[in-house]
């Protein structure tokens, strides 16, 4: 069955909102973690940002995964992870490892 709409994507996208990393053979990019899915995710940058194409690993709250960068649009970046994530279950742990110690759920 085809999806309606210009929107593709084969998953739900979870809203994050993290401190993330991107690096890179050229260097590193401090990034915020806009939102996950099993398959992807978008970053959104202050500055420079990787090009469609580059590979990049994708770093945040022990979370390391490597990813191809799917598309740019201004500060944002579009990423496809190489292998296929338990998004819900990676960001229940991200948020809880995120979280100052004594602070309730």
């Amino acid at each position: 069955m085809r999806r309606g709409g210009a929107d593709n994507r084969r998953d739900v996208r979870l809203p994050v909102r993290l401190a993330a990393t991107l690096r890179i053979y050229r260097g590193r990019f401090d990034v915020i973690l806009a939102d996950l899915s099993n398959h992807g995710a978008m970053v959104t940058g202050g500055g420079a940002m990787p090009v469609q194409g580059d590979e990049v690993v994708l770093a945040c709250e022990g979370l390391e995964v490597v990813a191809t960068v799917a598309w740019t649009v201004g500060a944002n970046a579009g990423l496809a992870l190489h292998r296929a994530i338990d998004a819900a279950a990676i960001i229940h742990d991200l948020r809880a490892r995120a979280r100052p110690e004594g602070d309730e759920p």
